[in-house]
């Protein structure tokens, strides 16, 4: 099967309170049932199609700069409808405005530079670290960077782990955040103000 049987990210073991803190948000390719499968059909590889990412000023979870990044999928270039419509990412887009894994991952890295943490909210790092593989190129990002934040997170509201969807976190908290949910700058967003509501209330 495609998908890689990657060691896990570590688990962020505490909230940052000082600094620049990044949050990363992926979305890759999808079929209709492959969430299911766990992306087992041979053909389905879970190439990058989108990277998000926003550095916060960890105090308040305060964003300061962002970036967003359309990537060319190889393998399977043609985007589903399934994918489509969950993501509002459409083909046009990704023809006209993306680029390969590796000119996105480059300025991934660039964009990355003046953070310590990495935080995301499930299986980005290790889909990162998937693609890269996909790619034949190194992981250029430390691994004691880089932190899954939901098993904290799920400790910290005593909700399970499956409740905790990057685009409804905002529902969660009670608060909005307009945009596209299930698209990689918007859940970033969504993350970055959930968490800046929660710490202001005290939660985190």
């Amino acid at each position: 099967m495609p998908t890689l049987e990657l060691p896990a990210d570590s688990a962020l073991p505490k909230w940052p309170r000082v600094g620049p803190v990044a949050i990363l948000d992926l979305e890759y390719t999808a079929w209709e049932g492959s969430v299911a499968r766990s992306w087992s059909e041979p053909w389905e590889w879970r190439e990058i199609v989108q990277i998000g990412a926003l550095t916060v000023d960890a105090p308040r979870f305060t964003p300061r700069d962002e970036l967003e990044i359309l990537v060319k999928p190889q393998r399977n270039p043609s985007l589903s409808d399934y994918f489509q419509k969950l993501t509002g990412i459409t083909q046009a887009d990704v023809d006209a405005e993306g680029v390969t894994f590796v000119a996105a991952l480059e300025k991934l890295v660039s964009f990355l530079a003046a953070v310590e943490i990495v935080m995301f909210n499930g299986y980005d790092g290790r889909i990162l670290r998937e693609n890269c593989a996909f790619n034949g190129v190194a992981f250029p990002l430390a691994a004691e960077r880089m932190f899954d934040f939901r098993s904290l997170l799920a400790s910290t509201l005593s909700l399970p782990l499956q409740a905790l969807v990057s685009s409804r976190l905002p529902k969660l908290a009670g608060i909005e955040v307009n945009g596209c949910a299930h698209s990689g700058l918007h859940d970033c967003r969504a993350i970055a103000a959930s968490l800046g509501h929660w710490r202001a209330s005290g939660v985190l």
